[in-house]
């Protein structure tokens, strides 16, 4: 791709685009993935670009690893080299540059650069003065060594070009270190050179971060050695609990810990997940060895957890169940405001749609209360939900269709009994338009007439709602269905080697 050109091409989930510095990949019709393509040819994902979005090339690492473009059937890009009209989508690319750097990741030591050349005598952590959310700074070493973010990757020095950061990068000064930045488009319009830096950066971030998920499933491997041996008890209690009983949710040691446990089950039994002692207990051995309780319940019901955030306005539309974490300050056990205020705290809660509003359920005392204007205010803007996903196999037709209509029994029985109903109403209809012309040829009174229009009329408006009942349950079925489906082929997408 070093010699691109502008031309539009399709892109389907095997096809592949390796930008180098300077080269520019328009996105057409999205969506279109971007991945960190290792040395092992392992994927790891970087961003996902909608319809007018841009991407540009990096130069590889010396390991091999490199920006690697793809997409899904019906996506669309056009490539072109790096042209003055681009600032606008290259400045959008280094803001998503930087959210997949930082993960969100902040510092607490951070100070904010108030003069434009800075000379720093002490080791500091320091971020641009950004306030707009579409600008974008250029920094410049001017002596001494600078990281990006704690990036495992060479440090900046006064040989390397200007770099262009979003207000979500930070960078760290070492001793003796001077910097200069400015605010907005670069003055020598060094697009090519300094994105090319920013793009390798970003690709050593995906690598690092790679790996340390590896090594912590490594150590969580080396852990469970040590819990094999529970496997026994709990082979003997889920034998004694398949006699019969209420299910039992595992109770861990650590108390928080114990009821995201508790919560992420409320949740995947209030979302129609496959919830078991046997899927339980697999999580729970999970849990004992230092994996996520909402990530372990997950797994082990067929789902993935994501992180949300909830926005305004987000009561009043139904949505899949939620694991949230309210701010209280009564006592650990119970949502009932009424007890005695204690040091504040966070307790964790399941959120589900309930006869058409949400209510927040104690996943450990199973109590239950509307969520209100007070009770919405506590709650932390970061939920998480859990996800259906496919099984690890060869799936078909059948299987995505019971995956993506699980959790709707209940809209597809209203509308099974409404269409019956419909039915009989399209068969009495004619019946009685006939019975009126015999009325009209015969010799009968008044009231006999009444009798059959008020059938008629009864039987109109009864079909109307019948018809907004089936429509309304088959919006709801097939919306849900759509949203699981596709997420579903999405994840089982990106788990494609």
């Amino acid at each position: 791709m070093s010699n691109m050109h502008d031309s539009v091409s399709a892109l389907s989930a095997i096809d592949v685009l390796y930008p180098g510095p300077g080269d520019i990949v328009h996105v057409e019709r999205g969506p279109v993935l971007a991945f960190a393509l290792d040395a092992d040819g392992r994927r790891i994902s970087l961003a996902t670009l909608e319809s007018g979005q841009m991407a540009a090339g990096c130069s590889p690492l010396p390991d091999g690893t490199r920006l690697l473009i793809t997409g899904i059937p019906g996506t669309s890009v056009r490539q072109s080299q790096v042209t003055p009209g681009d600032e606008q989508g290259l400045q959008k690319w280094t803001q998503v540059l930087g959210v997949s750097i930082t993960q969100g990741r902040r510092p607490r030591d951070l100070v904010i650069l108030a003069e434009t050349k800075a000379q720093v005598d002490a080791r500091a952590v320091v971020s641009l003065p950004i306030e707009a959310e579409g600008e974008i700074g250029w920094v410049a070493i001017t002596s001494g060594r600078v990281s990006l973010c704690e990036i495992d990757a060479p440090e900046l020095t006064p040989s390397t070009s200007t770099l262009p950061v979003s207000r979500d990068l930070w960078l760290t000064a070492r001793e003796n270190s001077t910097l200069s930045y400015e605010i907005g488009t670069d003055a020598s319009n060094n697009w090519a050179t300094g994105l090319d830096l920013l793009g390798q950066l970003s690709l050593a971030a995906a690598v690092a971060r790679q790996h340390a998920r590896d090594q912590a499933v490594r150590d969580r491997i080396s852990k469970g050695v040590d819990v094999s041996d529970l496997a026994v008890h709990t082979s003997v209690d889920l034998l004694a609990a398949s006699v019969g009983g209420e299910l039992r949710v595992p109770t861990i040691g650590d108390a928080h810990e114990s009821a995201r446990f508790a919560a992420a089950v409320a949740v995947a039994k209030a979302d129609g997940l496959e919830v078991s002692e046997k899927t339980l207990q697999a999580a729970e051995r999970e849990v004992e060895t230092g994996r996520d309780p909402v990530t372990a319940v997950a797994d082990a019901c067929g789902a993935r957890s994501r992180t949300i955030t909830l926005h305004e306005g987000w009561r009043s539309r139904e949505g899949r169940s939620l694991v949230a974490e309210l701010a209280v300050t009564e006592h650990p056990n119970t949502i009932d405001h009424a007890s005695a205020a204690q040091a504040a705290h966070h307790h964790v809660v399941a959120l589900t749609w309930k006869h058409r509003g949400w209510i927040c359920i104690d996943p450990q005392t199973g109590i239950e209360r509307p969520v209100d204007d007070a009770l919405a205010a506590q709650l932390a803007p970061e939920v998480i939900e859990l996800l259906p996903v496919l099984p690890t196999r060869a799936n078909g037709l059948r299987d995505v269709m019971g995956l993506a209509y699980r959790g709707s029994s209940r809209d597809l029985v209203v509308v099974a009994i409404s269409t019956i109903l419909i039915g009989l109403a399209s068969f009495f209809t004619p019946y009685l338009l006939g019975q009126l012309a015999t009325l009209f040829t015969s010799d009968a009174n008044s009231s006999a007439y009444v009798a059959l229009f008020g059938a008629l009329i009864i039987i109109a408006f009864a079909g109307a709602a019948w018809q907004l009942v089936r429509s309304r349950a088959m919006l709801r079925a097939r919306s849900r269905a759509v949203a699981i489906a596709s997420g579903a082929l999405w994840e089982r997408s990106m788990r494609q080697p």
